[in-house]
């Protein structure tokens, strides 16, 4: 099955528009300025957010669920870390990056198999 991309777009778009406020970027923020502070926010690599963000392609509609799942950690991700003001982020596996973790109700990873 091939996944429309109207609703790949429809969910990266969102997903942009919401870190960017999240962020305080402003509407001038391109791509590459929304990736680089999401990465530096989370502590994360910007080639994983890039991919994430801009370069995953999901082939079927279980890809894309799971696509929108990670995206919305990465959100919930950004969202704490803005919230906690703390400064960057220690680098560390979540949701978003990895099909084995998830990120608990505390904010830590927890390996969800085996």
């Amino acid at each position: 099955m091939i996944v429309s991309q109207a609703s790949l777009d429809a969910l990266r778009v969102g997903t942009l528009r919401r870190l960017t406020r999240a962020l305080a970027l402003g509407t001038a923020a391109s791509v590459d300025d929304i990736i680089v502070a999401t990465a530096t926010t989370v502590g994360q690599d910007a080639r994983v957010v890039r991919e994430l963000l801009v370069d995953a392609s999901p082939a079927s509609d279980a890809e894309l669920m799971r696509l929108s799942e990670r995206l919305t950690a990465l959100e919930q991700a950004v969202a704490r870390r803005v919230a906690l003001d703390d400064g960057p982020a220690e680098s560390s596996t979540t949701a978003y990056t990895n099909n084995d973790t998830t990120t608990n109700p505390r904010g830590t990873t927890e390996r969800t198999t085996g």
